[in-house]
């Protein structure tokens, strides 16, 4: 029983020695910016697996990594999304001109394919900061229980329409402000 043990933890510890080298081998493709089936192609596995093994690999390395040392990778990542923007932004947002096959220039408006680089930008960096995650505080019904005379909730009704959402706490005498 104790060798098929030791065999076993030998084999695990291979096999997650060869899981780090592909998931080391798929971020450096990833930074050289390969796609996702690239990288698949060159570690021989499904885009599906070359995903996880990269996630995987990420998360362990952020367990590592020191609050304050996420922040400054963030803001180096939110500068070079801020880079990336500047350099497509005025082709995305003003007339630009090209030339036709004669040699002859026109007006051809904001370059399209700036205008989609940026939008993608925006959505990434909005990502990265969490702000696509921000909503509005959606307005619900609201149910108020008002213990007392038809006035008391008359003036209570009053009390919240004319000052917002005021809480009305169980036992405070509600008065409209008119008396």
């Amino acid at each position: 029983m104790p060798d098929n043990t030791v065999a076993e933890a030998n084999t695990a510890a291979i096999l997650l020695e060869d899981e780090s080298r592909a998931a080391r081998r798929a971020y450096e493709l990833r930074q050289a910016g390969k796609s996702w089936w690239e990288v698949a192609e060159d570690l021989q596995v499904s885009e599906g697996v070359a995903k996880r093994l990269l996630a995987n690999a990420i998360s362990d390395a952020a367990e590592l990594v020191s609050e304050s040392a996420k922040r400054q990778l963030l803001v180096m990542e939110v500068g070079r999304l801020d880079a990336l923007m500047a350099a497509h932004w005025t082709r995305a947002t003003e007339n630009h001109q090209r030339v036709t096959r004669d040699g002859e220039l026109y007006d051809a408006g904001p370059d399209l394919e700036s205008a989609k680089f940026c939008a993608d930008i925006i959505m990434k960096r909005a990502k990265l900061t969490k702000i696509d995650l921000m909503t509005e505080t959606a307005q619900t019904a609201q149910t108020v229980v008002v213990a007392g005379t038809s006035e008391e909730y008359v003036a209570a009704l009053r009390l919240i329409v004319g000052q917002g959402t005021k809480a009305i706490e169980a036992g405070e005498e509600v008065t409209d402000g008119a008396a």
